[in-house]
């Protein structure tokens, strides 16, 4: 995961039969395993809209953190008739798509949701740590200009008149 605050996951799903029955979606940690969020899902929803998003809290420390999905049929009401959507070609890195244990050729098609972060508060908070925080970039644009004035001050007041 590349941004922090993970609070859902987007997927797309279709209908390749009769569809019936429900669906247990886990978000897991991908180094420990541990099970984070999880919800039961009926399989109709999954393929009611252009895409299903499984939302949940929010994962406050999620940037840099691998994470992995799981999509299993509930025992009790197993979810027939749905397909889910895979890119085609190479895998995510470090990662892939596994259908019954099995690694496939693929990696599930997904897309992550945080919270939108307005222009100001990601002017003022820290990103890539390896270069200077933005308001000191700032704060050297408005020296900048200011040196100029005086600068162009100085050359219209040292030109004779004439």
């Amino acid at each position: 995961m590349n941004r922090p605050e993970l609070e859902g996951v987007e997927i797309r799903a279709a209908a390749v039969g009769p569809v019936s029955g429900a669906f247990r979606f886990t978000l897991r940690d991908g180094s420990a395993g541990e099970a984070l969020r999880q919800t039961e899902v009926a399989a109709a929803d999954l393929v009611r809209g252009q895409s299903y998003v499984f939302r949940f809290s929010r994962i406050e420390r999620s940037r840099d953190r691998p994470f992995e999905i799981t999509l299993a049929p509930l025992p009790e009401n197993p979810g027939r008739g749905v397909a889910l959507w895979a890119t085609k070609g190479e895998r995510v890195p470090q990662g892939g798509l596994t259908i019954n244990g099995t690694l496939r050729w693929a990696s599930l098609a997904f897309q992550t949701h945080t919270p939108a972060i307005y222009p100001l508060r990601a002017f003022f908070t820290a990103g890539d740590t390896e270069r200077p925080p933005r308001w000191l970039v700032l704060a050297g644009l408005m020296g900048s200009w200011i040196s100029l004035r005086f600068v162009l001050r100085g050359l219209v007041r040292s030109v004779p008149e004439g």
